[in-house]
C-alpha cells in the first residue's frame, strides 16, 4: 500500500486481510446510506476490491421515510455507486404509516 495511503484506508484494509475478506475472485455487497461514514467505506472497499480482483456491488435501501430527502440519498447513492462500482442495486421498502408519524413527532 502506497505510504500516502488515507489512515482510514489502511484500517479497512487490515480490517480485511484479518478476516480474510475480499479475496481475488470474491464478489460482495457494501450497504450505503449516502451519509459521510458509508460514503468513506465504499470508497475505501472499492479501492481495495478492485486492487485485490473481488467485485463489488453497492446496494441502497430507500425507508421512503424522509420524503425528498429520502429521494436525494437515493440519487447520492447511485451516483457514487457507479463513480465507484460501477452497479447499485437498488431497493424500496416503504416504512408503515405508524412508522412515519412517529418520525414526524420528532
Amino acid at each position: 500500500m502506497p505510504k500516502n495511503t488515507h489512515p482510514f484506508e489502511r484500517a479497512v484494509k487490515q480490517a480485511l486481510d484479518r478476516y480474510q475478506m475480499l479475496q481475488r475472485g470474491d464478489r460482495a455487497i457494501a450497504a450505503i446510506s449516502a451519509g459521510p461514514d458509508s460514503t468513506a467505506l465504499l470508497a475505501a472497499v472499492a479501492s481495495l476490491a478492485h486492487a485485490r480482483g473481488a467485485e463489488l456491488f453497492a446496494f441502497h435501501l430507500d425507508h421512503g421515510l424522509r420524503g425528498k430527502e429520502s429521494d436525494l440519498d437515493r440519487k447520492h447513492a447511485r451516483a457514487l455507486a457507479r463513480a465507484l462500482v460501477g452497479i447499485m442495486e437498488p431497493g424500496c421498502f416503504p416504512a408503515r404509516p405508524a412508522a412515519r408519524k412517529a418520525l414526524d413527532k420528532r
